[in-house]
């Protein structure tokens, strides 16, 4: 989970995964896409931490985009049929919404020894995202979101929390069963009476 957009040799490791897993066993990666980083609205500390961390994983010869590559290096390891589910958290509140703040800073060294920023403007931008986590007052329903895909339980299939988050975000549910590190394998109907 969240290595091999960390390595320079990506396929290597999958190769190295494909080779030790057992028979009819599986073969997973959870990874990320950067691009899937933004605050909304759209804030300048959030785009000064992509560039960073676009910077970052260049210099270091890694791939900050590789989740969306994953079926490709599957196949190129040999692993038939590869399957993937796109998978983007959204954090109105609390510590998750500092994941990518604390990300940026576990890597502070090494920005640093490379002169991809001050540590005057480091600070300030720990400060800035910080401030950008604490802010909730977003109207999600201001957010032009048309159709959300649920699971869990209670989730999207529940007709009374179906209605509260449809009114919510003022978007239509579609509930799913399945696994995040698989995907999904069952969806309800257009009229969300079931799945």
């Amino acid at each position: 989970r969240l290595v091999l957009c960390h390595l320079s040799k990506p396929l290597d490791a999958v190769r190295e995964m494909a080779a030790i897993v057992k028979s009819g066993g599986l073969v997973i990666a959870f990874d990320t896409d950067v691009e899937g980083l933004f605050s909304m609205p759209p804030t300048e500390p959030y785009a000064r931490a992509k560039e960073l961390f676009l910077e970052r994983t260049r210099l270091r010869g890694s791939d900050p985009r590789l989740g969306l590559k994953l079926p490709r290096i599957f196949l190129e390891a040999g692993l038939p049929k590869p399957e993937m589910a796109i998978i983007h958290p959204i954090y109105m509140r609390g510590e998750g919404k500092r994941l990518w703040e604390h990300t940026l800073l576990e890597g502070a060294p090494y920005m640093l020894e490379k002169g991809l920023c001050t540590k005057a403007e480091l600070d300030k931008l720990a400060e800035d995202l910080a401030e950008v986590a604490a802010e909730s007052k977003l109207n999600i329903a201001d957010l032009e979101v048309r159709k959300l895909i649920l699971a869990g339980e209670p989730g999207g299939s529940v007709p009374e929390i179906r209605s509260r988050i449809e009114a919510a975000w003022n978007a239509q549910v579609l509930d799913h069963s399945g696994a995040s590190e698989v995907g999904p394998w069952g969806y309800g109907d257009a009229l969300g009476e079931g799945l």
